[in-house]
């Protein structure tokens, strides 16, 4: 697959589901790339109200380190959450390509996780900054991020027989 800006991968994985479908060749390294920044971009919405003083999910300067390495701490643990989001969604998103007769492995339903969650992510971040969430918003959120998996690896071309 030829090279791909990071702003154009974003983009289509909002709105072009065959695009996004053809995303299962990218080198992995890429991909992880494109996670991190997401996580970043979903991760300045939280960083500007806090900076605003009015962050409802909570309050980073009570803690007793420095502002900057409790945003780094917060954010690497956030993008390690995703990954581990991801990976699970992943493990669903192999069960759909079997279901669906689809020839992907593990490491294609991870490539097609991580841009699934691109929406949902962003989603999140935006109402948290915003208002304290309950759990059934996140609960909704997955639900999203699984039926436009869903949807990506059907729009994938199946095998000639």
């Amino acid at each position: 697959m030829r090279r791909l800006p990071y702003y154009k991968q974003f983009m289509y994985s909002f709105y072009s589901i065959k695009r996004v479908s053809a995303f299962r060749l990218m080198p992995i390294g890429k991909v992880i790339t494109y996670l991190f920044l997401l996580m970043a971009l979903s991760f300045l919405p939280n960083v500007i109200s806090a900076m605003l003083g009015n962050n409802p999910s909570g309050d980073l300067t009570s803690l007793p380190i420095p502002l900057p390495i409790s945003y780094a701490l917060v954010y690497l643990f956030a993008t390690g959450y995703k990954f581990v989001e991801v990976s699970i969604l992943a493990v669903l998103g192999l069960m759909f390509a079997k279901m669906l007769h689809k020839p992907l492995t593990y490491i294609h339903t991870w490539i097609l996780a991580t841009y699934a969650t691109t929406a949902p992510t962003l989603i999140l971040s935006i109402l948290d900054s915003i208002t304290t969430l309950s759990s059934n918003v996140a609960s909704l959120l997955w639900f999203v991020a699984a039926t436009y998996l869903y949807f990506i690896i059907r729009a994938i071309p199946s095998p000639k027989k």
